[in-house]
């Protein structure tokens, strides 16, 4: 709901944002140890490359989603060598 001016009733005058908090991180574990991720991206349906902030736990990665889109993305780990350590499919919602 909105904010609604004080003096009617019922007409709203402006919009607040509507977005869904619990979802700020996917936290990615059991990572072998010593596996050294340097990025992650995450690839929409029109194959648009995202590249999230990350932070390294001591077995694995989270990665920061708040403020993308809903939708479906592939999501990469890609160590500092270049190989790809981890791929699958997430849905942000």
């Amino acid at each position: 709901d909105g904010i609604r001016d004080y003096k009617v009733t019922g007409v709203q005058t402006c919009a607040l944002p509507i977005s869904n908090p619990a979802v700020d991180f996917l936290r990615i574990s059991g990572l072998p140890l010593g596996t050294d991720v340097s990025k992650v991206i995450l690839t929409d349906l029109l194959g648009r490359q995202l590249f999230p902030e990350i932070n390294r736990t001591k077995d694995g990665v989270e990665v920061e989603v708040s403020g993308y889109p809903n939708g479906f993305y592939i999501l990469t780990l890609v160590s500092d060598d270049g190989k790809i350590l981890f791929g699958t499919k997430i849905s942000i919602e």
